[in-house]
């Protein structure tokens, strides 16, 4: 009981780093190189990140609700629903 919010703040740096790199992420119906969406994605990562991941990961490839979900840009309400309950 005593760790059940054990981290809870790094778990809510992940979930903001995750929606300001997906509000950042331009809707391009052709798609992007990868290099391109790695280049948008480091400086969120040098604005909210507390780990970086080793420069092999590639996390945006993983990251299903921007590329595959069909909701671009929404994932913000995620910590927005958080702070409205």
């Amino acid at each position: 009981l005593a760790a059940r919010n054990f981290q809870s703040g790094m778990q809510a740096v992940r979930q903001i780093e995750f929606a300001l790199f997906d509000m950042l992420m331009p809707a391009r119906a052709g798609g992007m190189p990868i290099a391109d969406v790695m280049a948008l994605l480091e400086p969120v990562r040098a604005e909210v990140a507390v780990l970086f991941p080793p420069q092999w990961h590639r996390f945006p490839h993983a990251f299903s609700h921007l590329f595959a979900g069909g909701y671009g840009a929404g994932y913000y309400s995620y910590k927005w629903a958080e702070v409205l309950s």
